[in-house]
């Protein structure tokens, strides 16, 4: 009886982990640079760029199975391949690293859209709901350019000052 009550897994757990062990093992190597991705990634018209495997291994987890990491801060020429002929959405980290990578993103390939994980999150750590929350409320690219102040080359907008003097200043 104690080995039922306090040793062995109840059936939800059980069916929890073959769940997760069985989605771990749809990840799949995409590309020159074999990228880890999710097994629909040659299907789809639309792509998640993610960081790393931890991230396609929790959008895989919670049922995405379109997703592709970049596997560091430098942009893998596949992923630029697949901006030319697929939607691509990035879904960065909420720290200061997502926006950096973000940054370099947005100027070597052609992104649609870009979604950020909640402040402070990584997209490999967030649940069910935050993902779902951070796809819906994705932006286009141009408006994370705007966000980044970013030109349309990649680089940093210089900020006009304007010379007139303005009423706060007399």
């Amino acid at each position: 009886r104690e080995l039922t009550e306090n040793t062995l897994p109840d059936s939800q757990e059980l069916a929890d982990e073959v769940a997760q062990s069985v989605r771990q093992m749809e990840i799949k190597s995409f590309g020159r640079e074999r990228l880890a991705a999710g097994p629909t990634i040659d299907e789809s018209d639309e792509i998640i760029v993610v960081e790393g495997r931890a991230d396609v291994l929790n959008l895989l987890k919670h049922g995405i199975k379109n997703a592709v990491a970049m596997n560091g801060t430098s942009v893998p020429e596949t992923i630029k391949e697949l901006s030319k002929r697929k939607s691509l959405i990035a879904f960065v980290d909420g720290d200061r690293g997502g926006d950096l990578i973000l940054r370099e993103l947005l100027s070597v390939a052609d992104v649609d859209f870009v979604c950020k994980a909640p402040d402070g999150k990584e997209v490999e750590e967030i649940t069910k709901k935050e993902i779902h929350k951070s796809l819906r409320g994705k932006t286009t690219a141009e408006q994370a350019k705007m966000d980044l102040k970013m030109d349309n080359e990649g680089g940093l907008k210089e900020e006009k000052v304007s010379s007139k003097p303005t009423l706060k200043d007399r």
